[in-house]
């Protein structure tokens, strides 16, 4: 039994090495904008609006996004309801892709930084009548998973989930995405 451990061991050993040749993934090259709507949990319920550059480069994706989010439904004891309250949101990510090979299925995923900028209403200090709209900056830690099918050679429709943890107010949501994919990139390795 000794002497069977020993060659399995001297076996993988020697062949090691050729398990862990690189082997470019099927993603690599890709580029897409997508432009999506839908809701998130910001101030109870929101309308969201999303626009996305991703680039699948040799190593990682690498997403750009921007979205804007608007209360749409208020919360039932909403002391300020005269007032809408908004978040914008720009983000750096950095995560993977996969795509289907017979099948025009994608998938995308990432996490990163951004910067918000929310623009609320708030009551002034020692008053509960008296209130002031405010605007404040905040880092946050974005998330986003993409899922969707091509319809042509360009076009295809996705799901877009993503969440944003901060410490003004955290959300996360979903939006129905159109994307259209840009011709891949042929992309150096070494």
């Amino acid at each position: 039994m000794c002497r069977f451990i020993f060659i399995l061991v001297v076996w993988v050993g020697c062949n090691l090495p050729s398990f862990a040749q690189y082997e470019p993934s099927p993603s690599q090259g890709m580029r897409w904008h997508s432009t999506s709507l839908g809701v998130n949990s910001a101030d109870f319920c929101s309308g969201n609006f999303s626009y996305s550059y991703n680039q699948r480069g040799e190593n990682a994706l690498t997403s750009i996004q921007w979205d804007f989010s608007k209360e749409m439904i208020s919360i039932p004891n909403d002391s300020i309801a005269v007032f809408d309250n908004k978040t914008s949101t720009v983000a750096v990510m950095v995560g993977d892709a996969w795509r289907g090979k017979r099948i025009p299925w994608y998938a995308a995923s990432g996490i990163g930084m951004s910067l918000n900028m929310r623009h609320y209403a708030d009551f002034k200090p020692q008053s509960s009548v008296e209130w002031e709209k405010l605007t404040k900056f905040t880092m946050g830690i974005p998330v986003f998973a993409d899922f969707g099918m091509y319809l042509g050679k360009s076009w295809g429709i996705g799901l877009h989930a993503y969440g944003n943890w901060n410490f003004r107010l955290a959300y996360a949501g979903v939006n129905i995405a159109l994307v259209y994919r840009l011709k891949d990139l042929k992309v150096a390795s070494e």
